[in-house]
């Protein structure tokens, strides 16, 4: 399966490529961390890939991409070129449907640490709360989250099982930081948490792996699928305020 994966959901932009050609199952990957400038970095990166591999956009079999939660642009950058991209493989080869899967955000960033006993995702999610969901060996425990750095460390403590916490995610060290800060210089709890030293690394790796099994259980996205923000924006919130 010709494969790309689309990572554009916080600042560290990153996109995968897996190739199905003879002597080609190799994946490549490019990962920019350089703020939210996607809608410059994003193509390029892709075309690069595809050139690198020698293969055409209409070969891909799949687009990926994460769903949310995230930067608000930054989904509707990632999912509107990841759509972009499937719709015109669909209609070059022809396709009845455009071959285009989305997977949650925080989904993907948990399942490419290693199994431990609890692993947390974190996305700065500003407003001094975080995107975050709690999983414990591969099982997700909650629903993906919108909370503060105190309230997520109660819901883990209230869940964990014995043995240490694994925070992964592009902002897992500002959680940490800021629940140090509430507690006075640490977690205010007995809750050990250990910091992944691949936490700002990128995820569209994983989003490959996370994809394909997505598609064998759901098959492809509806067509009007759109990015999971989890939170209103603020112009959502204004135009409904009395």
């Amino acid at each position: 399966m010709n494969h790309l994966a689309i990572d554009a959901a916080t600042e560290v932009l990153s996109v995968a490529l897996r190739v199905s050609s003879a002597g080609r199952g190799a994946r490549l990957v490019a990962v920019r961390d350089l703020g939210l400038r996607h809608t410059q970095r994003l193509m390029p990166l892709v075309d690069r890939l595809l050139a690198e591999a020698e293969i055409e956009p209409a070969s891909l079999d799949l687009v990926s991409c994460t769903r949310g939660p995230g930067s608000f642009t930054g989904l509707r950058i990632g999912m509107a070129t990841a759509k972009g991209l499937a719709a015109a493989v669909a209609a070059k080869r022809p396709l009845a449907t455009p071959p285009l899967v989305s997977v949650p955000t925080l989904d993907v960033m948990a399942s490419r640490v290693p199994p431990a006993t609890i692993v947390l995702p974190v996305i700065d999610g500003r407003k001094a709360r975080f995107y975050a969901a709690i999983y414990e060996s591969g099982h997700k425990l909650t629903d993906d989250l919108d909370v503060s750095a105190v309230e997520l460390a109660e819901l883990v403590r209230t869940s964990r099982a014995d043995g240490a916490v694994v925070v992964t995610g592009p902002h897992g060290d500002l959680f940490l930081e800021r629940l140090g800060d509430v507690a006075g210089g640490g977690t205010g709890s007995r809750t050990r948490y250990v910091l992944d030293p691949g936490f700002r690394s990128g995820w569209a790796d994983a989003l490959l792996d996370c994809a394909e099994v997505a598609l064998a259980r759901d098959g492809y996205d509806q067509i009007d699928l759109g990015p999971d923000y989890v939170r209103r924006s603020d112009a959502e919130i204004g135009r409904s305020a009395p």
